[in-house]
């Protein structure tokens, strides 16, 4: 994913060409592509982190993670972009990038208090 994000972040417009002839949508996707390059390495840690926390058992914590990111942290913030600031769609990946990078913080933090060793799995 980090070799993805590379290729995000250096050729956007290129990438974008594939699926549009549109210089408009092009340039403006680019830009929301640049911004999910930074995206990238955080949800492959995140993924990461919750399928090891959830192979060890502990499945209600990946879960909560995953809730509190999404419904209260980013799905709130992407309503005010929308709705109450009338920011572009740069802003909304911007908010995603975050909410990504939020997410895999707190599940590296929860791996590694290690709470996990002592669920019985059997």
């Amino acid at each position: 994913m980090g070799a993805v994000g590379l290729a995000f972040f250096f050729f956007p417009y290129s990438i974008m060409r594939v699926f549009s002839t549109d210089l408009a949508s092009v340039a403006e996707a680019s830009k929301a592509i640049r911004i999910g390059a930074f995206e990238q390495v955080p949800i492959a840690v995140g993924m990461v982190m919750s399928g090891a926390l959830k192979g060890a058992g502990d499945t209600k914590g990946p879960f909560r993670i995953s809730l509190v990111t999404n419904f209260l942290f980013r799905l709130p913030l992407i309503f005010a972009i929308v709705f109450l600031i009338n920011g572009s769609i740069s802003y909304v990946w911007a908010a995603t990038a975050l909410q990504y990078g939020v997410e895999a913080i707190l599940m590296v933090i929860r791996y590694s208090k290690g709470h996990w060793r002592r669920i019985d799995i059997r």
